[in-house]
């Protein structure tokens, strides 16, 4: 593997090393790979290069980014190395890491190679080329730097099995890759385990301790540069931390390196520990220390230190200037901590968006436990977030962009209550590692940040801090982090400053998909609001509260600034607002904090991205159905179901696939409804179900209501037929308004200006609409002419046959089908309409009929279709005696 170069694992640019052994004949060479590529090259590798610079052997490379595939070129001959017959499992090989073997023979004189992926034989076969001797002793990498790591072979562990001990790395001990002095905490013993990095020390005196006292103690193992040496010894200054042993020097030479000096040279360094009775005396203390350089024991000894067991601690660090770099070798990903509780931003009172926003997670009474996680992207470097802080928005654990990278750590120094134990720039996560690209600048991902509070220094107290940072669900540099003694000063804050969140969401790993069926469905007409559009209010006359409630309307906005309110107790701006904005749609509070608000959200609680909800690039002028569920429910665990589940339903789909709280302010929503600031554009209900309408209908027509055919104007004429019920009943008539009729003309079906209401329209459409005891007009249905094959209802007689069936009485009020013909014609989804929350006495057989100061209504000639004998007319002359012709 690389290693038998002298080739330390990681990035491959400029490297190259010679064979430390005689020949590639029979050899299987190793590596986990990543190949790379841009517009002009990619990654180059040659294994059995005469030279560093020769440019021949065995050539494995990418082409670019505009080519998926891998070649390979032996003695100037190019194969390509097909994607789709591998078994990388994506659409391209470049940015991907797999396990490449390449495996050498001669046969009589001849190369036989083997190219394997990931296990598998390329193509089922070996290839064949001409000479074997022409392969020199070098491993080359050239063109766009990619990645290379060896696949290590077990460290053997003598008299010891290998299967009892750890492989650990940097990551386990809270240590990213990098460059500078920093300190590690393994948090358990470091018996029985073997800790594998890759290091290159650079300056005199740069130095490492391993199982040291203290975060920056030189107690422990300590492992310096000495010239071009590294010089093994314990540099406790206290005599009862010494761990007793004689120094020595590790030659490169003695270690078998393909290098002259340890100074600015990096190799792969593995430290073994093993706790037991090594001096014979029966105690178990002795301490067993194995040194691997480049996978090689250290002049194949073991160093015994006696009686010191109690001496070998779990911090380590990097002093005195450090070393130049300093990676994790790959260790077995650490798994998902499933057993965490998953918060969010609506457990904070947050709910999706952009810019600055605070809130305090409600539904956790500390971060201890959690796993919070956010769908996030960044406008900008210097764009931060906080969690856990409690006085100071800057306090808790900062979140930033600096360098298009994320940097977790303490943005407060040693002021009072910040995490003064970890410094300011504690993690950096670099984009490339975690597959986002070069920058994290305007890049969607998923953030995921673990905090359990441990006892990581074995003192007894469980007051230190673990975290996790986790991008798009893998845990940055397999590693958790820990913050010594200051689990108190965490608190339950959440908040985006310094602006530049471009965009923010929950996220849920179990997507509501759509409202329950468990809730009643309400509509506009609920609130006596029908179709049309402009400012106009309501209240839901049946409900007592929203709770339980999905309500759903069809909307069209045609402009920003245009809302609604929903859940108000008063007219005006309380409840819930919903208004467009820059072509987006905004849930919020528009009162602020004044008496009634829901002040636990702020003015864009939910801001609701077209693009996103599927309806193009803004909601105005768009046709969409909104839906809103609401439920009162305990999500705080206090024992009151005060809190309010809010979820947002765009054509049918749940935004973001979850519900959204507004905690502790049940009791502040009403059940008004309205629309103002100019409002929708067009609005009606929906979901409204239209029975069947009944067999066979009483039959009226106006002649029942003592109306003769003729032309009526300036006029205000009430007629009772019997007052009873318009259910079960049928009334046509033929009718005619003239063309100055709108606004000025109405024919009403119940008690004076009460009822059904039959008007015009200047477009020369006709209204049917229903007045209810307030004065109220909701809105039933404007019927287009066109629809029943005329030009205009204006100066056109036609007829009009309606029906009546009231389908739902309840709470004082009743719910009524209204069956609408003209000329024969069904109007609307089944010929009729839906009419909701109207009080039984605006229901009655009476009739009324208002003209203005301009405009006529004239009634036809349709003969009427009841006996009036039974109110005591002779049957031979009741018509002559009404003046019927």
């Amino acid at each position: 593997t690389l290693s038998d170069f002298g080739i330390s694992s990681g990035s491959t640019e400029g490297k190259s090393g010679k064979l430390s052994i005689e020949s590639l004949d029979r050899k299987l060479f190793n590596i986990s790979a990543v190949f790379k590529g841009d517009e002009t090259s990619g990654t180059v590798m040659r294994l059995g290069a005469t030279s560093e610079t020769s440019g021949d052997g065995v050539a494995v490379y990418s082409k670019g980014s505009n080519d998926p595939n891998l070649y390979l070129s032996v003695s100037g001959k190019e194969i390509p190395l097909l994607l789709r017959k591998t078994n990388i499992g994506t659409t391209t090989s470049l940015d991907v890491k797999f396990d490449l073997y390449i495996s050498t023979e001669n046969i009589d004189g001849k190369l036989k190679l083997g190219i394997f992926i990931n296990d598998d034989l390329y193509n089922g076969e070996y290839f064949t080329f001409e000479n074997f001797e022409s392969l020199g002793e070098f491993l080359v990498f050239e063109g766009k730097a990619g990645e290379a790591y060896s696949i290590l072979p077990p460290i053997t562990l003598e008299n010891s099995d290998s299967a009892d001990f750890t492989l650990i790395t940097l990551s386990d001990l809270g240590i990213v890759d990098g460059n500078s002095n920093i300190k590690g905490y393994y948090g358990q013993s470091f018996d029985k385990t073997v800790l594998g990095f890759n290091v290159k020390f650079t300056g005199e005196g740069a130095r490492l301790h391993y199982a040291n006292n203290s975060s920056s103690s030189y107690s422990g193992l300590g492992i310096r540069l000495e010239g071009k040496n590294l010089v093994v010894s314990c540099e406790a200054g206290s005599a009862d931390q010494k761990l007793i042993f004689d120094p020595f020097t590790i030659t490169p030479d003695d270690a078998r390196t393909k290098f002259k000096t340890f100074a600015n040279n990096e190799f792969l360094l593995h430290i073994s520990c093993e706790f037991g009775d090594f001096g014979g005396d029966n105690n178990k203390k002795d301490v067993k220390i194995g040194i691997f350089i480049n996978e090689l024991l250290y002049k194949s000894e073991y160093l015994y230190i006696n009686d010191c067991a109690d001496r070998m601690h779990d911090n380590f660090n990097f002093a005195e200037n450090g070393a130049k770099s300093y990676s994790s070798i790959e260790t077995a990903p650490k798994a998902f901590p499933e057993h965490l509780k998953k918060i969010t931003f609506t457990d904070a009172g947050l709910g999706t968006g952009s810019g600055a926003v605070s809130g305090k997670f409600q539904t956790v009474k500390s971060l201890d436990g959690t796993i919070f996680g956010a769908n996030i992207k960044f406008s900008k470097n210097s764009s931060r977030m906080h969690i856990g802080f409690t006085d100071n928005s800057y306090g808790g654990f900062g979140v930033r962009l600096e360098d298009g990278k994320i940097v977790v750590g303490n943005e407060l120094g040693n002021k009072e209550g910040a995490l003064s134990n970890i410094g300011v720039s504690a993690v950096k996560v670099d984009p490339v590692k975690v597959g986002v690209g070069d920058t994290f600048v305007d890049k969607d991902f998923l953030l995921q940040f673990s905090i359990e509070f441990v006892d990581q220094q074995n003192d007894g107290n469980k007051n230190d801090i673990k975290f996790g940072v986790f991008i798009n669900g893998t845990l940055y540099s397999n590693a958790y982090f820990y913050v010594k003694d200051q689990a108190d000063l965490l608190g339950l804050g959440l908040n985006f400053n310094e602006g530049g969140v471009a965009y923010y969401a929950p996220y849920v790993e179990e997507p509501i998909e759509k409202a329950s069926d468990n809730l009643e469905k309400i509509t506009l007409s609920d609130a006596r609001i029908g179709i049309g559009g402009g400012n106009r209010k309501g209240k839901f006359v049946r409900l007592n509260s929203l709770d339980g409630t999905l309500f759903r309307a069809k909307l069209k906005f045609n402009k920003n600034g245009s809302r609604m309110h929903i859940g108000l107790k008063e007219d005006g701006y309380a409840g819930i607002g919903i208004r467009l904005e820059d072509g987006n749609m905004v849930i919020g509070n528009e009162l602020g904090n004044k008496e009634g608000a829901l002040s636990n959200i702020g003015l864009s609680f939910i801001k609701i991205y077209p693009d996103i909800a599927g309806v193009g690039d803004t909601f105005v002028d768009k046709e969409f159905v909104l839906g809103l569920s609401t439920e009162y429910v305990d999500k705080t665990g206090d024992g009151t179901a005060d809190d309010i589940k809010l979820g947002v339903f765009v054509n049918g789909e749940c935004y973001q696939n979850t519900y959204f709280y507004i905690y502790g302010q049940a009791d502040r929503l009403g059940t008004g409804i309205n629309f103002n600031e100019g409002g929708a554009a067009y609005a009606e209900p929906y979901g409204d179900v239209i029975p069947a309408g009944s067999k066979s209908y009483k039959e009226l027509t106006e002649r029942d209501f003592m109306i003769s055919a003729r032309e009526y104007k300036k006029c205000s004429i009430t007629s009772v037929y019997d007052y009873a019920s318009l259910d079960k009943t049928a009334v046509t008539l033929k009718l005619k308004f003239s063309k100055d009729s709108p606004e000025q003309c109405s024919v009403y079906f119940g008690p004076t200006w009460y009822g059904t209401r039959i008007s015009t329209l200047e477009n020369g459409s006709l209204r049917l609409s229903h007045v209810h005891k307030d004065g109220t007009l909701t809105i039933i249905a404007n019927i287009s002419p066109k629809s029943v094959g005329l030009n205009s209802f204006l100066g056109t007689e036609f007829n009009l046959r309606l029906t009546y069936d009231i389908i739902k009485q309840s709470s004082g009020y009743i719910d009524y089908r209204l069956g609408a013909f003209v000329n024969g014609k069904p109007c609307g989804e089944k010929g009729a309409y839906i009419l909701k929350c109207a009080e039984p006495e605006t229901l009655r057989s009476a009739m009324f009929i208002y003209c203005g100061k301009k405009g006529s209504v004239t009634f036809g000639t349709k003969p009427s279709g009841v006996d009036f004998t039974i109110f005591g007319f002779e049957k031979a002359t009741w018509k002559q005696a009404l003046h019927i012709s």
